[in-house]
């Protein structure tokens, strides 16, 4: 070997033991999601340099060196079966890269994944070089046990803008299941070792080594008393069980006795925590929810029945699965609307987005590693043949329990796959091609060193467009959340989607603010004392079209995400009065999301306020001066206002109590003269929802519209609630103050009028009334609504 080859071979592992430690610990607050995006950008990068300088160290060799066996095969159809999958998915970006969460699924980490286990098969397969991937591995778990830790208890240790990390792995259960399998391994190095072994070091490292073993079992067993998460319990008595297994398999070979200990004491205290303790340690930890494994199991067989059996709805896409066929009990709870991303185990995600092939693929790379490292174990004839499949068969089956059990996440699956790879180096012998004797090889191999360097530099070069990307994005919204101006969220939004062009998320949030861009300038140019010139109307019709083309892009890329097609439909809904067709585009848009999300009340509920507004826009022709005209109008505001009804109707069905439809149908009882029954809503609204300021005011309203016996009164009460819910709800106070004016109670009433006045500093009318009432005039009419009150802040 070479100089120079050695060097690179060196390199290789170096990226490899880097990974290793380094992917359990990595954040980057750069983006509003600081675990996933970066970890997968993390693992990408490394394996791919790794594999380069693997490559490299071939070529200046002049040798090919990989591990012999039909167990390279593993990986293989899960490769293949995934990259199917993400080319007819629905969800394209979703489904090769992943985002907001879903990296772990995608096409591009699993490629990682299957690489990651091939380098770790063929540069770790020695002991000396496993020893060091045990010892990384050893103290990175430890080291993010103990952040992790901190972090539970409130400490804080990993600070990002706007918060703080409570682990560097995930969710707290994905933190537990981390550290169940560290301890397994932990709990096999300590049980398997001997000083003539080389599975660990020996004088002051290997005392290191000892103390990382104890701190890691410390640091494990309390991390999971303060989760105490029943599948993590689970993951890691399944972890000390198959270690106990093994060593009765070859009892002579495993030793001494004494240290069964602390495998022993890990297992017994288990037990009590997973039967019959709650969590003994005061933690502050969020629930983590997930549907449950009967609603899953409806999922995945809907949609392998309706979407395709074999290769499922692609990797990354359960969040548009479980919104088409997600169980209607759901609307009775109170995740009634909650977008789930994923299944109650990471077997129930797989199988409706890979299918029935791809959950095969998976199957065969880690259940067919683990098989292959017990099978090593019991074939082995010489002891030290048997060590690095007892130390790595028990955290492999933790994890792999902890993925029947629980959901999975980058760091879950990489640990995974870089264990499942060196099990399998260990089975299998090395193999050797001298490239001088093998010149097409060498072509090859030669080839493939090009190819590689091209995709890690496109990589490097696709990973820092993607950080800019998510960068502006998470800008963006830390402006929206500063009160920032709109136009400053609209270029940040702009830059993010022009970096990455495949990321329906950017585009729906980029027309959204458009269009609260385009109200604002509306607004402002409605108030201004001089006409609309032309090159204001200009801007207005481009802001216009940019939110237009903007939410069209989204639900391009994104065809089958619901959210995209709500916000397409809230886009023309809104721009009814300026677009001749917009209405016809905004039902169309609403409809696609309802075939989308059949069991979502606020699809139906949209889509009859689209109908509402057409009802509204059409209404003012209901008055022209030509007869036929106006019939016209009128029995298309008729039409629509049904249609509405109908929808209010259906999404009140879905779920009874869900208040904005009755809000919105109580509207429509108003429109048609229904006034009781307007009330009759309204009031039922109030009940279902006594916190919504908005449902309080219109009950006023109506109670003043209808007149009747006691109603004054009724309509002072509904707006006294509202200026509780909303001390600066200017209308409320305007029309509370015309009630005590009413009433002749003009103390309270120039009281409500001159909150309102501080709340309107520049509104004539209400300085009129005010100047009005302290004059001692008062007036029996009920005046008319304040068109530009201060906003109410619930």
């Amino acid at each position: 070997m070479t100089r120079s080859s050695d060097l690179y071979l060196r390199l290789a592992r170096g990226f490899l033991y880097v990974l290793l430690g380094l992917l359990p610990l990595f954040y980057l607050p750069v983006s509003l999601e600081p675990l996933e995006v970066n970890k997968q950008t993390l693992l990408v990068l490394l394996t791919s340099a790794s594999a380069l300088a693997w490559i490299g160290s071939m070529v200046s060799a002049r040798a090919v060196s990989v591990r012999r066996g039909w167990v390279n095969l593993l990986p293989v159809p899960l490769v293949a079966f995934t990259l199917l999958s993400a080319a007819f998915s629905s969800g394209p970006y979703l489904s090769w890269v992943g985002t907001a969460g879903q990296e772990y699924m995608s096409a591009l980490s699993v490629l990682a994944y299957a690489l990651l286990w091939f380098l770790c098969a063929n540069l770790l397969a020695l002991p000396a070089h496993r020893r060091t991937a045990f010892a990384v591995l050893l103290g990175s778990g430890a080291f993010a046990g103990i952040l992790g830790i901190l972090g539970i208890l409130g400490v804080r240790a990993l600070p990002i803008p706007g918060g703080m990390l409570g682990n560097t792995v995930g969710s707290p259960n994905a933190f537990g299941m981390y550290l169940a399998s560290v301890a397994a391994l932990a709990c096999a190095l300590f049980l398997v070792h001997r000083e003539s072994d080389a599975v660990m070091y020996r004088g002051r490292k290997g005392a290191f080594q000892h103390a990382a073993i104890f701190l890691a079992c410390a640091v494990a067993f309390l991390a999971l008393m303060l989760v105490d998460y029943a599948p993590v319990w689970a993951a890691l008595e399944a972890g000390v069980l198959a270690l106990f297994a093994l060593s009765m398999a070859r009892a002579k070979d495993i030793g001494p006795g004494n240290r069964f200990t602390l495998p022993f004491l890990l297992l017994v205290s288990s037990v009590p925590f997973l039967l019959v303790f709650d969590r003994p340690l005061p933690a502050k930890i969020p629930t983590e929810v997930t549907p449950d494994a009967s609603s899953s199991w409806a999922v995945a067989r809907e949609t392998l029945s309706h979407d395709g059996a074999l290769l499922g709805s692609g990797p990354g896409t359960f969040v548009y699965q479980y919104g088409r066929y997600r169980p209607e009990e759901v609307n009775k709870t109170a995740f009634w609307n909650t977008r789930f991303d994923r299944a109650s185990s990471f077997a129930f995600t797989v199988l409706p987005t890979f299918g029935v092939l791809g959950t095969l693929g998976w199957a065969v790379a880690l259940l067919g590693s683990l098989a292959c490292g017990i099978g090593a174990f019991l074939r082995a004839r010489e002891r030290e043949r048997l060590v690095a499949p007892f130390v790595l068969v028990p955290p492999l089956a933790a994890l792999l329990i902890a993925l029947c059990l629980y959901g999975g996440t980058l760091t879950l699956l990489t640990l995974c796959f870089a264990l499942s790879g060196l099990v399998c180096g260990a089975a299998m012998r090395e193999g050797r091609a001298d490239l001088d004797r093998a010149p097409r090889l060498s072509l090859a191999l030669s080839a493939l060193l090009v190819l590689a360097a091209t995709a890690i530099a496109t990589g490097l070069f696709g990973s820092l467009i993607r950080y800019a990307s998510e960068a502006a994005f998470a800008h963006a919204v830390r402006l929206d959340r500063a009160d920032a101006p709109m136009k400053e969220i609209v270029a940040s939004l702009d830059r993010a989607a022009s970096l990455n062009r495949w990321n329906d998320v950017f585009y729906r949030n980029l027309a959204q603010a458009f269009l609260l861009m385009t109200g604002e300038e509306i607004k402002a140019l409605s108030g201004a004392a001089t006409p609309m010139t032309d090159e204001q109307r200009a801007y207005v019709q481009a802001l216009t079209g940019a939110a237009v083309n903007a939410g069209v892009r989204a639900t391009e890329l994104g065809p089958d995400n619901a959210l995209n097609w709500l916000a397409r439909g809230a886009l023309y809904r809104e721009f009814i009065p300026l677009i001749g067709n917009a209405g016809e585009h905004a039902v169309e848009a609403y409809q696609r999301a309802i075939a989308l999300e059949p069991l979502d009340p606020e699809n139906r509920t949209e889509l009859g306020k689209a109908f509402l507004t057409l009802a509204e826009n059409n209404r003012a022709l209901t008055a022209a001066e030509d007869k036929a005209v106006a019939d016209e109008a009128l029995a298309k505001v008729a039409g629509y206002l049904k249609q509405a009804e109908e929808q209010f109707d259906k999404a009140i069905a879905l779920k009874a109590d869900y208040a904005p439809a009755h809000y919105q149908l109580g509207l429509i009882y108003e429109r048609q003269g229904k006034i009781g029954e307007a009330v009759g809503k309204m009031e039922s609204v109030s009940q279902y929802n006594p916190l919504d300021v908005g449902v309080f005011f219109q009950l006023g309203m109506l109670y003043l519209r209808r007149g009747s016996e006691g109603d004054q009164d009724r309509a002072e009460k509904a707006f006294l609630s509202a200026i509780a819910l909303s001390p600066s709800y200017s209308n409320a106070r305007w029309f509370l103050a015309s009630i005590y004016e009413q009433k002749r109670d003009l103390p309270k009433a120039i009281e409500q009028v001159g909150k309102v006045l501080e709340y309107n500093p520049d509104n004539q009318l209400v300085k009129a009334k005010l100047d009005r009432l302290k004059a001692g005039k008062v007036s029996s009419t009920t005046p008319v609504p304040l068109t530009d009150p201060a906003p109410a802040t619930p």
